[in-house]
């Protein structure tokens, strides 16, 4: 019982610091520490695929997907559009895929956030998204995925 009551009280100071525009401490659902450049090199559905996505203050983004088979890049793809966090939830409106106008959204449940990675869960899917901080929006010349 008393776990539970922690962490509820938890998230509801990150909830409150978010709300003031203030910081929290690490693990606390903050939308402000998700801005940054962020890169998943274990997609669930193919861990041949790395993206990067860059994250801004201003509420867009940017990501960029990238198939790679024997270390070289058989397909990418490019989405541009909004995000924003609402009561632990991130929301991400893609508005164009490789400059083709579209209108499509994500939930996820952000389950931890602190300065190297976040953790959000689909909340359509319950695909677990793990995605740890960079510093460049910089693709590796060789991948080799799940191997």
């Amino acid at each position: 019982m008393r776990r539970r009551y922690s962490a509820f009280l938890q998230a509801l100071i990150g909830g409150f610091a978010l709300l003031l525009g203030g910081a929290a401490p690490a693990n606390n659902f903050v939308g402000s520490g998700l801005v940054g450049i962020w890169r998943n090199a274990a997609h669930a559905r193919d861990p041949n695929v790395m993206s990067l996505t860059e994250i801004r203050s201003d509420g867009s983004f940017t990501a960029e997907f990238r198939h790679y088979e024997n270390c070289t890049v058989s397909w990418t793809q490019r989405e541009t559009g909004t995000w924003s966090v609402e009561r632990n939830i991130y929301l991400v409106t893609t508005q164009k895929v490789d400059g083709k106008a579209v209108s499509f959204t994500h939930q996820y449940g952000l389950e931890a956030v602190t300065t190297r990675q976040y953790r959000a869960r689909d909340l359509s899917t319950a695909e677990l998204l793990v995605e740890t901080r960079v510093d460049a929006f910089a693709f590796p010349r060789c991948f080799r995925g799940g191997v």
